[in-house]
């Protein structure tokens, strides 16, 4: 067997080494789902789609919601509510408040409870005001709102009072008819000219509908390489409980003035369905080219929110009862979401300090005791003496362990970031490029093997206990010590404006002497990559790409030049 996979099996394989990579997954895992706890403690990094409603005759409560990523995915979760009631008894005095109810709700995706109240939820009036406080919690994420209930809708013969959150939710008009011709009239709802965001509804006399209700979302998801995905929330309240068609109606001028029930695919683009509730509606729409046929009034329009609007859609709904056929039109402007915004925020957990910081602080430690197994504790018990004397050089033996321990270092952290990636795709549905991966594997895997090289050459020209004092204290210098020696030569600068700046400044040059310093140049780099300003642009001007490598190449290569020069001159005899 060649040498060098001798030794990378027999380190390898060793019962100490298995457990150390070992924890090198579980680290990966944990790294994950630290990863994913601080995502849902962060505000703003979640949203959720909520409608309830109450019935103040039955006493009764309904609450129904998605839980959404920030790139429009199901995920899971849980909502605390409350519901409340504010009631204003004395002029120019605080509301009093009354909790009717409250509770807590998981699961995935789309989630309900419905209860009948043992406190009367009373009568709505000036004095008085129902509220729903809502604290959602998700894997990726936290959210906190509180809403009201003031538009009665009228369900199952009962007047019911409806509270709405819809995220990304501008105002749209919207109206449903009853039709009992056998053809839509396409021209007669949708208006063919408008002033700029001013939308006109042409009504059909004698045929509006006013037991529906309906709220609407449309996003335009982004995957970048000019693919979008069109995502809708719709909120459908029917008193018929009734099943629509979803249809976009393109940007065409050469539509015909009515359309066939049973013919609109041809005319219309379908979306999907929609039943009464909360509904999550996903249509890849292609490329820019495709997206401008089906937007209308393409344009580019930021609101005074600062909400990027790029046009608005005609929406049809269709249905039929018994009677007649029912079409719901609706005109929403269009927001745009980047499906990147995801991988952005957990890019930023992972370049943070709670990130991959933590976890290669403590990784090197392997690599002390790598060197003790492959140099230090042969030297110590003789037995590399005893194996010098079979046809094979000091070099030989130098160089096939050395590899030997680089290999290690390479699986170590190959086991780490695949552990890693693989459970943030588990848990939240992330992934990033593959420059990415290389650019954290990198950084790692460098680290390891420079300071192996630093370690393996305080053992070419030491044994046993003082390997060990010089390893650890080699280690305490770069993980510790240099922290607090950067720290007091930034205050011997001067205290005062820019303190910080100067801190990161002087800190990332002393990366450049660490062993360690690769890992946090593959952090800043990986975080420009993913769009990330973790850093003052000052730090920049001392961060050099040929630099990094050179720094990290010297600290593989001169530690192990002066190691072999010492070793080949040792006393290995035990």
């Amino acid at each position: 067997m060649n040498p060098v996979l001798y030794d990378f099996k027999r380190g390898l394989l060793r019962l100490s080494v298995v457990v150390a990579l070992s924890l090198f997954v579980l680290a990966g895992v944990g790294l994950a789902y630290l990863t994913s706890s601080t995502l849902a403690t962060t505000p703003g990094t979640t949203y959720v789609a909520l409608y309830s409603y109450v019935s103040p005759a039955r006493n009764q409560f309904y609450l129904e919601a998605l839980l959404l990523t920030p790139d429009l995915k199901l995920t899971e979760g849980g909502i605390f509510y409350e519901l409340g009631n504010f009631t204003f008894s004395k002029p120019n005095t605080p509301p009093e408040t009354t909790v009717l109810d409250s509770g807590v709700v998981t699961g995935y995706g789309k989630i309900s409870v419905f209860k009948n109240l043992t406190s009367p939820i009373g009568q709505f009036d000036k004095q008085s005001s129902l509220y729903l406080k809502v604290d959602v919690t998700t894997k990726t994420g936290s959210y906190s709102f509180t809403t009201s209930y003031s538009r009665p809708f009228t369900l199952d013969n009962d007047t019911v009072y409806v509270a709405s959150s819809i995220p990304f939710s501008p105002p749209a008009n919207w109206a449903f008819y009853c039709l009992n011709e056998t053809s839509i009239p396409i021209k007669e709802l949708i208006p063919q000219t408008r002033p700029p965001g001013v939308i006109i509804l042409t009504p059909l006399q004698g045929r509006t509908l006013s037991d529906k209700y309906l709220d609407t979302a449309f996003l335009l998801v982004s995957h970048g390489q000019g693919r979008y995905e069109l995502v809708s929330v719709v909120l459908l309240l029917d008193r018929d409980n009734l099943t629509y068609e979803l249809y976009l109606v393109p940007n065409s001028t050469s539509l015909p003035d009515k359309v066939d029930y049973g013919n609109l695919a041809s005319y219309l683009i379908p979306l999907g369905e929609v039943a009464p509730g909360l509904n999550l509606v996903r249509f890849n729409v292609g490329n820019s080219s495709e997206l401008e046929k089906i937007v209308w009034d393409f344009r580019s329009v930021t609101t005074t929110t600062g909400e990027d609007i790029v046009g608005s859609l005609h929406v049809l709904l269709v249905a039929r009862n018994s009677s007649c056929v029912i079409v719901g039109y609706v005109n929403p402007l269009v927001s745009t979401v980047r499906s990147a915004s995801m991988s952005k925020i957990v890019a930023g957990v992972l370049a943070g300090t709670v990130g991959l910081a933590p976890f290669s602080t403590f990784f090197p430690i392997l690599m002390i005791y790598l060197a003790y197994v492959y140099l230090a504790k042969p030297r110590s018990s003789g037995s590399l003496e005893f194996l010098l004397a079979r046809p094979i050089t000091r070099l030989d033996v130098y160089i096939t362990r050395f590899v030997a321990g680089v290999l290690v270092a390479l699986a170590s952290s190959l086991l780490f970031f695949a552990s890693t990636m693989l459970t943030l795709h588990a848990l939240i549905g992330v992934y990033f490029d593959l420059y990415s991966y290389l650019l954290l594997f990198a950084g790692l895997a460098a680290s390891l093997i420079a300071f192996y090289s630093l370690c393996y050459a305080i053992a070419s020209s030491t044994r046993g206990g003082a390997y060990i004092a010089l390893a650890v204290a080699a280690y305490l210098l770069f993980t510790i010590l240099y922290q607090i020696i950067v720290f007091v030569v930034t205050q011997m600068q001067g205290i005062g404006p820019g303190l910080y700046e100067r801190l990161r400044v002087n800190t990332y040059i002393s990366y450049y002497l660490s062993p360690l310093g690769p890992t946090s140049f593959s952090q800043y780099y990986f975080g420009i990559h993913n769009g990330l300003s973790i850093e003052p642009k000052s730090v920049g001007s001392v961060v050099n790409p040929l630099l990094v490598v050179v720094s990290a190449v010297l600290w593989i290569v001169v530690p192990f030049v002066i190691g072999w020069l010492k070793f080949r001159k040792a006393n290995l005899l035990g």
